[in-house]
């Protein structure tokens, strides 16, 4: 009876150590994906900024011509 319950106990702690270790990747895993929608609109952002900026330059260039 006291193995069973030491058993009982031994799973019950395994089961929650799991359900934390579980739940820590999961938060992780929205953090990532969080911090890979941010830099991916950052990107995005400057990338139409360049493109401003060679749009304004080739027009300049092609007022001085």
């Amino acid at each position: 009876v006291k193995r069973k319950v030491q058993n009982r106990v031994a799973q019950r702690a395994f089961r929650e150590r799991k359900e934390n270790y579980v739940n820590e990747l999961k938060q992780k895993l929205r953090e990532v994906q969080d911090n890979h929608v941010l830099g991916t609109r950052q990107i995005f952002y400057e990338n139409e900024n360049l493109r401003s900026i060679i749009r304004y330059l080739e027009s300049e260039n092609h007022a001085l011509k």
